[in-house]
């Protein structure tokens, strides 16, 4: 599945990206995404406290607002795996919200 995934920084940039696989695990959520010369595993689902996400090669994680919310959930993020990652993961979850959860 493809997406487009949208930067306002000091100048505007777009970019494609693409979802490889997707599992629905039962408990959570594993999908691969490629972007910008990265591949990323993203582990997600939803806790009693709310939505949450990990990043096994970057052995991190965090919580998630809702899928849909790029701007909060790539602000989480952007910390953790850098600005264009963030916003790659962030546009991914939204792709996969708008597909598979609506």
């Amino acid at each position: 599945m493809e997406f487009i995934c949208k930067l306002s920084n000091d100048h505007y940039t777009e970019w494609k990206s693409k979802i490889i696989s997707f599992t629905d695990q039962g408990s959570f959520f594993e999908a691969n995404v490629e972007g910008r010369g990265s591949a990323i595993l993203i582990i997600f689902g939803m806790s009693k406290h709310g939505n949450f996400i990990c990043l096994p090669d970057y052995k991190t994680g965090c919580y998630l607002a809702h899928l849909r919310d790029t701007f909060w959930n790539s602000e989480a993020l952007e910390p953790l795996i850098g600005e264009v990652d963030a916003t790659t993961v962030a546009y991914a979850l939204r792709a996969l919200q708008e597909t598979y959860f609506s």
